[in-house]
């Protein structure tokens, strides 16, 4: 049922907004709790985009979904695992 009531709303009314504002805090919310140790996590609203930086260089992975940004993370941390020993963030 919620998916019709968002489909109907996609002409960017208030509360499709709301809707977006509120899917995009619980993606990061997720993304936090198995990458947060080692990225800083966030949404661009200017760009659209899902942002992660990393905690150990201040590198950053920009992608279109939450989603991808996953995909993009694991891909960055298997290449070049980040140190989970970082204090207080970017150096």
């Amino acid at each position: 049922m919620g998916c019709v009531v968002v489909e109907a709303e996609r002409d960017g009314s208030t509360a499709y907004q709301e809707y977006l504002a509120r899917q995009r805090h619980h993606d990061l919310v997720s993304l936090d709790d198995h990458w947060g140790e080692a990225y800083l996590l966030g949404f661009d609203t200017g760009e659209g985009r899902f942002v992660a930086t990393r905690r150990d260089n201040g590198e950053e992975i920009r992608e279109e979904t939450a989603d991808g940004l996953r995909t993009a993370i694991r891909l960055d941390y298997g290449e070049k695992p980040v140190p989970r020993n970082v204090p207080g963030g970017v150096v």
